[in-house]
Protein backbone atom coordinates (compact mmCIF):
# COMPACT_ATOMS: atom_id res chain seq x y z
CA UNK A 1 0.00 0.00 0.00
CA UNK A 2 1.29 3.50 -0.84
CA UNK A 3 0.10 6.91 0.65
CA UNK A 4 1.26 10.85 1.13
CA UNK A 5 -1.01 11.41 4.02
CA UNK A 6 -1.09 11.50 7.67
CA UNK A 7 -4.12 10.06 8.95
CA UNK A 8 -7.23 11.84 10.16
CA UNK A 9 -10.32 11.24 11.93
CA UNK A 10 -13.22 10.30 9.49
CA UNK A 11 -16.02 13.13 8.56
CA UNK A 12 -19.85 12.02 8.46
CA UNK A 13 -22.46 13.62 8.14
CA UNK A 14 -26.16 13.01 8.79
CA UNK A 15 -28.35 12.29 5.98
CA UNK A 16 -31.86 13.78 5.13
CA UNK A 17 -34.53 12.42 3.24
CA UNK A 18 -33.74 11.37 -0.37
CA UNK A 19 -35.60 12.76 -3.50
CA UNK A 20 -34.87 9.89 -5.40
CA UNK A 21 -38.31 7.53 -5.14
CA UNK A 22 -36.43 4.40 -5.95
CA UNK A 23 -34.26 4.91 -3.19
CA UNK A 24 -35.72 2.65 0.01
CA UNK A 25 -35.41 5.35 2.27
CA UNK A 26 -33.17 7.86 4.00
CA UNK A 27 -29.62 7.76 5.64
CA UNK A 28 -28.91 7.29 8.95
CA UNK A 29 -25.51 7.42 10.11
CA UNK A 30 -23.57 9.17 12.83
CA UNK A 31 -19.97 8.69 13.93
CA UNK A 32 -21.84 8.49 17.34
CA UNK A 33 -23.82 5.45 16.28
CA UNK A 34 -20.73 3.96 15.89
CA UNK A 35 -20.12 0.25 18.28
CA UNK A 36 -16.77 -0.13 19.75
CA UNK A 37 -16.80 -3.87 20.05
CA UNK A 38 -18.03 -5.64 17.00
CA UNK A 39 -15.19 -7.42 15.46
CA UNK A 40 -11.60 -8.23 17.06
CA UNK A 41 -9.20 -6.82 15.21
CA UNK A 42 -5.81 -8.24 13.23
CA UNK A 43 -3.61 -5.72 12.21
CA UNK A 44 -0.58 -7.51 11.68
CA UNK A 45 0.07 -5.94 8.29
CA UNK A 46 2.65 -3.41 6.86
CA UNK A 47 2.21 -0.79 4.49
CA UNK A 48 2.53 -2.67 0.92
CA UNK A 49 5.55 -0.62 -1.27
CA UNK A 50 4.58 0.88 -4.40
CA UNK A 51 4.13 -1.38 -7.33
CA UNK A 52 2.42 -4.39 -5.40
CA UNK A 53 0.28 -6.34 -8.04
CA UNK A 54 -3.39 -4.33 -8.47
CA UNK A 55 -1.84 -1.19 -6.37
CA UNK A 56 0.36 0.60 -8.95
CA UNK A 57 1.43 4.28 -8.86
CA UNK A 58 -1.80 6.31 -7.61
CA UNK A 59 -1.70 8.66 -4.77
CA UNK A 60 -3.69 6.55 -2.51
CA UNK A 61 -3.91 2.39 -3.34
CA UNK A 62 -5.06 -0.76 -1.55
CA UNK A 63 -4.62 -4.15 -2.52
CA UNK A 64 -4.68 -6.08 0.77
CA UNK A 65 -1.72 -8.75 -0.10
CA UNK A 66 0.58 -6.86 3.33
CA UNK A 67 -1.36 -7.51 6.05
CA UNK A 68 -2.08 -10.57 8.03
CA UNK A 69 -5.78 -12.20 7.53
CA UNK A 70 -8.07 -11.60 10.02
CA UNK A 71 -10.85 -9.46 11.54
CA UNK A 72 -10.46 -5.44 11.75
CA UNK A 73 -11.82 -3.73 15.18
CA UNK A 74 -14.05 -0.80 15.18
CA UNK A 75 -11.57 2.30 15.58
CA UNK A 76 -8.60 0.48 14.50
CA UNK A 77 -5.56 1.07 12.50
CA UNK A 78 -4.86 -1.27 8.94
CA UNK A 79 -1.73 0.24 7.43
CA UNK A 80 -2.60 3.75 7.20
CA UNK A 81 -6.19 3.67 7.16
CA UNK A 82 -8.52 4.03 9.99
CA UNK A 83 -11.76 1.42 10.10
CA UNK A 84 -15.39 2.20 11.11
CA UNK A 85 -17.34 -0.67 12.42
CA UNK A 86 -21.03 -0.46 13.14
CA UNK A 87 -23.76 -2.81 13.42
CA UNK A 88 -25.21 -6.12 14.56
CA UNK A 89 -23.65 -9.07 13.43
CA UNK A 90 -21.33 -7.22 10.93
CA UNK A 91 -17.95 -8.84 10.15
CA UNK A 92 -15.03 -6.87 8.53
CA UNK A 93 -11.79 -8.63 7.92
CA UNK A 94 -9.23 -9.04 5.38
CA UNK A 95 -9.00 -12.53 4.07
CA UNK A 96 -7.79 -14.78 1.51
CA UNK A 97 -11.99 -16.20 0.92
CA UNK A 98 -12.13 -14.52 -2.64
CA UNK A 99 -9.57 -11.95 -4.07
CA UNK A 100 -9.73 -10.76 -7.82
CA UNK A 101 -6.30 -12.09 -8.56
CA UNK A 102 -3.55 -12.33 -6.01
CA UNK A 103 -4.24 -13.74 -2.25
CA UNK A 104 -6.18 -11.64 0.05
CA UNK A 105 -8.74 -9.04 -0.42
CA UNK A 106 -11.47 -6.46 1.77
CA UNK A 107 -14.66 -8.50 2.86
CA UNK A 108 -17.61 -7.39 4.53
CA UNK A 109 -20.36 -9.88 5.59
CA UNK A 110 -23.49 -8.55 6.46
CA UNK A 111 -26.64 -10.66 7.73
CA UNK A 112 -29.87 -10.02 7.00
CA UNK A 113 -31.75 -7.93 9.30
CA UNK A 114 -35.75 -7.67 7.86
CA UNK A 115 -37.57 -7.71 11.27
CA UNK A 116 -35.41 -4.57 12.61
CA UNK A 117 -36.12 -0.89 12.43
CA UNK A 118 -36.36 0.96 9.29
CA UNK A 119 -33.32 3.10 10.25
CA UNK A 120 -30.89 0.19 10.45
CA UNK A 121 -27.34 0.62 9.18
CA UNK A 122 -24.19 -1.49 9.16
CA UNK A 123 -21.25 -0.40 7.87
CA UNK A 124 -17.22 -1.56 7.49
CA UNK A 125 -15.37 1.66 5.96
CA UNK A 126 -11.79 2.24 5.72
CA UNK A 127 -10.72 6.14 5.91
CA UNK A 128 -8.31 8.36 4.86
CA UNK A 129 -8.21 11.95 5.00
CA UNK A 130 -6.20 15.29 3.97
CA UNK A 131 -7.36 18.75 5.03
CA UNK A 132 -5.79 20.53 1.96
CA UNK A 133 -7.49 18.08 -1.12
CA UNK A 134 -7.08 14.45 -1.26
CA UNK A 135 -5.51 14.97 -4.89
CA UNK A 136 -4.12 18.25 -7.00
CA UNK A 137 -6.58 20.01 -8.44
CA UNK A 138 -9.57 18.64 -6.83
CA UNK A 139 -10.36 16.31 -9.55
CA UNK A 140 -10.53 12.92 -7.64
CA UNK A 141 -11.07 9.63 -9.63
CA UNK A 142 -11.52 6.55 -7.69
CA UNK A 143 -11.38 2.36 -9.02
CA UNK A 144 -12.64 -0.60 -7.17
CA UNK A 145 -12.74 -4.41 -7.63
CA UNK A 146 -16.15 -5.35 -6.36
CA UNK A 147 -18.09 -8.76 -5.90
CA UNK A 148 -21.46 -9.26 -4.14
CA UNK A 149 -21.85 -12.75 -3.49
CA UNK A 150 -25.32 -14.64 -4.77
CA UNK A 151 -24.82 -17.96 -2.99
CA UNK A 152 -26.05 -18.91 1.04
CA UNK A 153 -28.76 -16.50 0.82
CA UNK A 154 -26.75 -13.67 0.08
CA UNK A 155 -27.65 -10.98 -2.78
CA UNK A 156 -27.44 -7.31 -3.96
CA UNK A 157 -28.52 -4.90 -1.32
CA UNK A 158 -31.86 -5.00 -2.55
CA UNK A 159 -34.47 -2.64 -1.84
CA UNK A 160 -32.26 0.02 0.55
CA UNK A 161 -29.39 2.46 0.13
CA UNK A 162 -26.12 1.59 0.25
CA UNK A 163 -22.55 2.73 -1.23
CA UNK A 164 -18.83 1.66 -1.39
CA UNK A 165 -16.80 5.04 -1.70
CA UNK A 166 -17.93 8.44 0.04
CA UNK A 167 -16.10 11.53 0.22
CA UNK A 168 -16.74 14.47 2.26
CA UNK A 169 -15.40 18.64 2.45
CA UNK A 170 -16.76 21.45 2.52
CA UNK A 171 -18.30 23.46 -0.23
CA UNK A 172 -17.72 27.16 -0.89
CA UNK A 173 -20.06 27.18 -3.38
CA UNK A 174 -23.18 25.89 -0.86
CA UNK A 175 -21.25 27.38 2.24
CA UNK A 176 -21.57 24.37 4.12
CA UNK A 177 -20.40 21.06 4.24
CA UNK A 178 -21.24 18.51 1.44
CA UNK A 179 -20.84 14.20 1.10
CA UNK A 180 -21.65 12.29 -2.06
CA UNK A 181 -21.47 8.66 -2.05
CA UNK A 182 -21.40 6.19 -4.96
CA UNK A 183 -22.94 2.92 -4.56
CA UNK A 184 -26.62 1.74 -5.27
CA UNK A 185 -30.13 1.93 -4.44
CA UNK A 186 -33.70 0.59 -4.89
CA UNK A 187 -35.09 -2.55 -5.77
CA UNK A 188 -32.85 -3.25 -8.48
CA UNK A 189 -29.75 -2.16 -6.48
CA UNK A 190 -29.27 0.47 -9.38
CA UNK A 191 -25.88 1.82 -9.39
CA UNK A 192 -25.92 5.15 -7.55
CA UNK A 193 -24.28 8.63 -6.84
CA UNK A 194 -26.30 10.03 -3.90
CA UNK A 195 -25.48 14.10 -2.91
CA UNK A 196 -25.78 15.51 0.48
CA UNK A 197 -25.98 19.01 0.28
CA UNK A 198 -25.31 21.77 3.03
CA UNK A 199 -28.87 21.31 5.89
CA UNK A 200 -31.56 22.14 5.27
CA UNK A 201 -31.46 21.17 1.72
CA UNK A 202 -32.41 17.29 1.13
CA UNK A 203 -30.07 14.58 -0.50
CA UNK A 204 -30.61 13.89 -3.94
CA UNK A 205 -29.54 10.96 -6.25
CA UNK A 206 -28.70 9.80 -10.21
CA UNK A 207 -29.12 6.57 -11.12
CA UNK A 208 -28.18 4.03 -14.50
CA UNK A 209 -27.08 0.56 -15.90
CA UNK A 210 -26.63 -2.08 -13.55
CA UNK A 211 -24.09 -4.57 -11.65
CA UNK A 212 -24.76 -8.14 -10.87
CA UNK A 213 -24.11 -10.63 -7.94
CA UNK A 214 -21.35 -13.80 -8.29
CA UNK A 215 -19.19 -11.89 -10.30
CA UNK A 216 -16.62 -9.48 -10.69
CA UNK A 217 -16.72 -5.94 -11.43
CA UNK A 218 -14.63 -3.08 -12.30
CA UNK A 219 -16.00 0.05 -10.67
CA UNK A 220 -14.78 3.49 -11.70
CA UNK A 221 -15.74 7.24 -10.20
CA UNK A 222 -14.83 10.53 -10.89
CA UNK A 223 -15.99 13.49 -8.31
CA UNK A 224 -14.66 16.54 -10.41
CA UNK A 225 -14.66 19.90 -8.31
CA UNK A 226 -11.93 21.42 -10.15
CA UNK A 227 -11.14 24.96 -11.34
CA UNK A 228 -12.00 28.57 -9.43
CA UNK A 229 -15.55 28.05 -10.75
CA UNK A 230 -15.54 23.48 -9.83
CA UNK A 231 -17.04 21.84 -12.42
CA UNK A 232 -19.45 20.43 -10.37
CA UNK A 233 -19.86 17.14 -12.68
CA UNK A 234 -19.48 13.10 -11.86
CA UNK A 235 -19.51 9.74 -13.56
CA UNK A 236 -19.47 6.08 -12.71
CA UNK A 237 -18.52 3.30 -15.15
CA UNK A 238 -18.67 -0.22 -14.98
CA UNK A 239 -16.52 -2.40 -16.17
CA UNK A 240 -15.96 0.22 -18.68
CA UNK A 241 -19.39 0.98 -19.62
CA UNK A 242 -20.83 4.98 -18.64
CA UNK A 243 -23.88 3.89 -16.26
CA UNK A 244 -24.24 7.31 -14.39
CA UNK A 245 -23.47 10.86 -15.08
CA UNK A 246 -24.07 14.29 -13.33
CA UNK A 247 -23.57 17.44 -15.22
CA UNK A 248 -22.82 20.90 -13.91
CA UNK A 249 -27.06 21.92 -14.57
CA UNK A 250 -27.91 19.07 -11.83
CA UNK A 251 -26.90 22.21 -9.38
CA UNK A 252 -24.68 19.97 -7.07
CA UNK A 253 -22.24 21.85 -5.26
CA UNK A 254 -19.01 19.87 -4.74
CA UNK A 255 -16.34 20.20 -1.94
CA UNK A 256 -13.79 22.19 -2.24
CA UNK A 257 -11.73 20.68 -1.82
CA UNK A 258 -12.71 17.39 -1.11
CA UNK A 259 -10.50 16.46 1.64
CA UNK A 260 -11.72 12.25 3.35
CA UNK A 261 -13.01 9.84 2.27
CA UNK A 262 -14.40 5.98 3.06
CA UNK A 263 -14.31 2.90 1.37
CA UNK A 264 -15.75 -0.53 1.84
CA UNK A 265 -19.53 -1.13 2.22
CA UNK A 266 -22.36 1.15 4.53
CA UNK A 267 -26.26 0.14 4.32
CA UNK A 268 -28.82 1.76 5.82
CA UNK A 269 -32.82 0.47 6.08
CA UNK A 270 -33.71 -3.08 6.82
CA UNK A 271 -31.60 -5.78 4.34
CA UNK A 272 -34.33 -8.44 3.25
CA UNK A 273 -30.87 -10.65 2.17
CA UNK A 274 -27.88 -10.79 4.00
CA UNK A 275 -24.87 -9.11 2.19
CA UNK A 276 -21.32 -10.80 1.10
CA UNK A 277 -19.29 -8.14 -0.54
CA UNK A 278 -15.44 -8.57 -1.75
CA UNK A 279 -13.72 -5.24 -2.56
CA UNK A 280 -10.03 -5.33 -4.01
CA UNK A 281 -7.65 -3.03 -5.77
CA UNK A 282 -8.81 0.11 -4.82
CA UNK A 283 -7.59 3.73 -5.97
CA UNK A 284 -7.70 7.11 -5.67
CA UNK A 285 -5.92 9.62 -7.58
CA UNK A 286 -5.81 12.83 -10.02
CA UNK A 287 -6.30 10.76 -13.32
CA UNK A 288 -8.53 8.07 -14.67
CA UNK A 289 -7.25 4.56 -13.16
CA UNK A 290 -7.54 1.43 -15.54
CA UNK A 291 -9.24 -1.41 -14.34
CA UNK A 292 -6.64 -4.12 -13.68
CA UNK A 293 -5.77 -6.14 -16.66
Amino acid sequence: MRTRLLLLPAILFACSSNTNSDDAGTDASSQNDVQSNDVVTSDAGTDSPSGDAGCGPWKYCEDFESYGAGAIKNGSMLGPWKATVQGTGIVFQVDATNPYKSKQSLHVTVPSNAGMDAGTTARGTLNQAATGGLVTGNNVYGRAMVFYSNTGGNDLPLGVHSWLFQSAGFSSEGDGGVTMNMGSGGATAKPQLNYHPPAPLTEQSVQGGAITAGAWHCVQWQYDGSGSAPADVAHVWIDGTAVVDVAKSKGWWFATPWNTFDFGFTHFQALANGVDVYLDDFALDGAMIPCPQ
